[in-house]
């Protein structure tokens, strides 16, 4: 990031820890980044959640393979993506699954002229951003979700895919392991970089409907887990803890919604 945009994002990171003890991380992997950095503060794990729609979408016969996020080269894995989609289409030959791709982000063009120039263009659709019933329709439509990330802090992509039933093919990295638990049958974890690997498990299960059916509930039961509702009260339990403790350590605004 501070390559890409020429900005210290790194220091403004380092100075702004130092201003705060209280600290809610999404992941256990980063509240262990965030114990490292800011020793001595109190760091609790509360997870993002998933919107209900994606809850409650219907299985359907799958038509593609499916991108979802930001479209950033580097951090997201954009080149990575159609390093594999090629190898895909080496592998299988005929009756390829377009890729269809959903979100923006500063490198579309980019991937836009990288499809072009690997001959992929033909099978790949850029949706740009797509929200609500239709994306989750999208989700639920696919072979599987393709997720060749360098980074995440969290991976929220990975638990909406697990909510909707799709399978997910992603590189091990961060607290993807984590966040996926126990539906790691649901939720293919490939060693990073590894592309044929990568491609040969989306292939699996474009070929096998029997797998994509027996993963499908395992991810639902424990994306369930990340429903809204439960994790707002963690974290209005720690804001409540934390007021509780010394108002001085609250921010402002959460001070602001207790009145306090």
């Amino acid at each position: 990031m501070c390559e890409k945009y020429r900005l210290p994002f790194d220091e403004v990171e380092k100075r702004g820890l130092s201003f705060y003890e209280h600290f809610i991380a999404v992941s256990g992997w980063l509240a262990d980044e965030l114990r490292t950095r800011r020793p001595g503060a109190v760091v609790e794990t509360i997870p993002n959640g998933v919107d209900k729609l994606s809850y409650k979408a219907q299985a359907a016969t799958p038509k593609h393979l499916l991108f979802l996020g930001r479209l950033d080269l580097i951090p997201k894995g954009g080149d990575f993506l159609f390093e594999i989609f090629a190898r895909i289409c080496h592998m299988r030959r005929r009756h390829v699954p377009p890729l269809v791709i959903i979100g923006d982000g500063p490198d579309r063009k980019a991937m836009e002229r990288l499809a072009d120039k690997k001959g992929l263009a033909r099978l790949v659709e850029f949706r740009g951003r797509v929200e609500g019933t239709e994306k989750y329709r999208l989700m639920s439509g696919a072979y599987a979700i393709l997720m060749p990330t360098r980074l995440e802090t969290f991976g929220l992509v990975a638990i909406e895919s697990l909510a909707a039933g799709t399978p997910l093919v992603t590189f091990d990295v961060g607290p993807l392991r984590e966040v996926v638990g126990e539906a790691t049958r649901s939720a293919r974890l490939i060693r990073p970089r590894d592309l044929d690997a990568f491609a040969q498990e989306v292939l699996r299960f474009v070929d096998d409907q029997q797998q994509r059916e027996r993963v499908r509930e395992a991810g639902r039961r424990w994306a369930r887990r990340f429903d809204w509702e439960e994790i707002s009260l963690r974290q209005e339990e720690f804001y409540m803890r934390t007021l509780c403790e010394g108002p001085e350590n609250v921010p402002r605004w959460v001070r602001s919604l207790t009145g306090k």
